[in-house]
Formats: structure tokens, sequence, C-alpha cells
């Protein structure tokens, strides 16, 4: 079974079926598990969290039932590995958070991609197919910190990089290329990992510039 408490919010609050056995309020806190969280809207509470971990392999997630979740701020996925899913509009430009651990069986870039509001990503042990990092962040200004690893993910590091990012993990890919000066001009820069990838010359001389690197 999961380690979760299943339900949908929408404006007027409501239950919908994930196939996920549920018997109490999921707005009640604390939640099994930290499973859901609620904001404190009147007359009805609207789910904004919601994690799914450890799912059984009969779990569906279908897309009539994720669309009375519009107001999800954060979606935690983690030893979930399920059919990929189609997400509305809506709940994609809702989103804020979105960690896929071992879950989805695959990722596509352009799916990622239209996470646009989001300002924490960390996809890990999962396969992302997308012809390089580009792709997936081009429109993700608002993004803080950022976790693609151990994806098979192949192409080359972004020649550029939005400015507010202070995490960037890229560990354990088929990244190539060089590591672009452009990287060192990000001042709130706190975490960096390229290690285990295929990338090629030397460390820009201007790593230094990053002043606010820790690790």
């Amino acid at each position: 079974s999961t380690h979760c408490i299943s339900s949908a919010a929408s404006d007027v609050y409501k239950r919908q079926s994930l196939n996920i056995p549920t018997s109490k309020d999921p707005c009640a806190q604390p939640s099994f598990h930290n499973a859901t969280l609620c904001d404190a809207a009147k007359p009805f509470r609207h789910l904004i969290s919601l994690r799914l971990a450890n799912c059984s392999s009969y779990l569906s997630l279908s897309f009539t039932a994720l669309k009375s979740l519009s107001t999800l701020q954060s979606l935690s996925l983690l030893n979930c590995p399920v059919a990929p899913i189609r997400l509305p509009v809506d709940l994609a430009l809702s989103l804020t958070s979105f960690t896929c651990v071992n879950s989805l069986r695959k990722l596509s870039g352009v799916w990622l991609s239209n996470l646009l509001n989001l300002t924490d990503l960390a996809v890990s042990d999962v396969n992302v197919k997308a012809s390089g990092p580009f792709v997936i962040l081009a429109r993700m200004t608002k993004l803080q910190t950022l976790t693609i690893s151990n994806a098979n993910l192949t192409g080359s590091l972004p020649g550029h990089l939005h400015s507010n990012l202070t995490h960037i993990d890229f560990s354990n890919n088929r990244l190539k290329g060089n590591i672009p000066p452009s990287i060192t001009m990000l001042d709130s820069l706190q975490f960096l990992n390229l290690s285990s990838n295929s990338l090629a010359g030397e460390i820009p001389a201007s790593i230094g510039d990053l002043i606010s690197l820790k690790n």
C-alpha cells in the first residue's frame, strides 16, 4: 500500500478516486506519513501538497482525478513506478515544487518543460529523454533548486542558466562538452555537482567568481 492519504480538492472541495484507499480527512494534520497538506481556505480547504511514496503496482493516476488537483503546489512521487501521467494544464502551471525519485518509469524533457512555475525541481533514478537540459529549463524562469541526477540525460550543459539558481545537480548522467563560463556568473549558486558525466576541457578560470558557492 502507499504511504499516503488520497484526495483531490478543487474550488469546491471534493474527493476524487486516485485508486488509493482512504478513510480519513486528507486535510487533517498530521496526515499519514505527512502525505497531504491543505490550505486554510473557507468554507472548503484546498489540497496544496501531495506526497505518494512506495506505491503499489496497481496505482494509477487518471487525468480526470488530476484535473481536480488544480490548486496543488507540491507533488512528490517516491518509489512510484506507475505509468507516465498526463498533467492537466492548470495543474502543471500551479505546481511550484515537483519531485520524482524512482517513479513514473520514464519522463520526457517536453513533459517537464511544461512545469513553468517551478521553484524546485528534483528528478532522480528515472530516465529522462531529452536532447539536453536546455529543452527542460528554457522557460523555468523561477527555478531556484535543480536536480536531474542518474537520469541518463544526454546533450550538453546549457549556455544560459537563470541567475536565481542556488542548487544545481546534474550528476550521473551522459552530458558532454565543456563547462560553459556562463555557469560562473550565478552569484547565488551555493551547490554545484557535475560529477560522473562525460564533460571535457578545463574548469573555467572564472569559477572563483561564484561568491556564494559552498559545495
